[in-house]
């Protein structure tokens, strides 16, 4: 899930990347199956180039990548007291955060490091300082998208990805399901596809449920509406000893 608030400008340079999660996330985005991701969710456009070039920018640095330990060393406040976090991109620093060094090789841990990589790319491909916005509940759908594509096209376990009762997941995978080519020995996508309002519903609703982009009570016992939520991307600058522009 990405972190919806950003400003990159001005800022110092970071601090250098964790080097091993770097090219465990790297590695994972340049798999050939990836490359023939091609479809439209919303407004939103997910093609197999986006993951390469993810990777490029996690090669540079452009794109860092911390364990939870060194994000919050470096005095960043965009993590609420006592919350855990599994993974996440964080737009304000542009770097993905995990759990720990060798998140990516545990199961299913490839699979999230894909769902990052959507966010990450939607940030990548912002003009820098822009503030491009994005509907949250369509933002996360198309990410769970591209994983259920991840797992037939790169020919991976489905393991626990579809464990969340009411989740995103399942109808996601069922999609790709009807699309992929999978009579040959590995399965195939020619793409491009637009995703039919039909077909997005049940993963829109369901990642509304999941990441409460919907209508719900809140703690006050309120009624909340939550379903214009929004992301906004500022682009990823280019950063050097002499700053980031």
């Amino acid at each position: 899930m990405a972190n919806p608030y950003a400003a990159n400008l001005g800022r110092k340079v970071p601090q250098p990347t964790n080097r091993v999660l770097a090219a465990t996330a790297s590695g994972i985005l340049r798999q050939p199956g990836l490359a023939m991701i091609n479809f439209q969710f919303g407004g939103l456009t997910v093609t197999g180039s986006l993951f390469p070039r993810v990777a490029d920018a996690i090669d540079a640095e452009r794109i860092k990548c911390w364990t939870v330990k060194e994000f919050k060393s470096q005095g960043a406040d965009e993590l609420a007291p006592g919350m855990v976090v599994n993974a996440q991109y964080q737009i304000k620093p542009n770097a993905m955060i995990f759990s720990s060094d060798d998140f990516g090789k545990g199961p299913g841990e490839d699979r999230t490091i894909v769902h990052e990589a959507v966010h990450a790319a939607f940030d990548l491909d912002a003009p820098l300082g822009a503030k491009t916005q994005t509907l949250s509940i369509d933002d996360e759908a198309a990410a769970v998208v591209a994983v259920a594509f991840y797992i037939r096209l790169c020919n991976k376990p489905v393991g626990a990805f579809k464990m969340d009762a009411g989740g995103p997941e399942e109808p996601a995978l069922d999609l790709v399901d009807r699309l992929a080519d999978r009579t040959g020995p590995m399965p195939t996508w020619r793409g491009p596809y637009v995703i039919t309002p039909e077909d997005a519903q049940p993963i829109r609703e369901g990642a509304g449920r999941k990441w409460h982009f919907d209508k719900f009570k809140g703690k006050d016992g309120l009624d909340t509406d939550n379903t214009g939520a929004l992301y906004t991307y500022d682009g990823v600058p280019v950063c050097s000893k002499k700053g980031c522009k």
